[in-house]
């Protein structure tokens, strides 16, 4: 159909918004992690790597350290 647009999955949304939550609240790692969950539930390892590639555009992180 044209002019026909997908609704986005929450996850998509969530990831959209994201920039906007890390620049609002100066979120760290932490609060991105339960940010997403809060929004999406459980993600897979796949869409981690979507938040971890948006957040790595505001500061250099290691989701792996303690």
């Amino acid at each position: 159909m044209l002019g026909h647009v997908q609704p986005r999955t929450m996850f998509e949304s969530a990831l959209a918004a994201l920039p906007q939550f890390i620049m609002d609240r100066q979120a760290d790692w932490t609060m991105v992690r339960d940010w997403m969950e809060d929004q999406c539930g459980s993600l897979t390892d796949a869409q981690w790597d979507e938040v971890e590639e948006v957040f790595a555009e505001f500061e250099e992180f290691d989701p792996t350290a303690a």
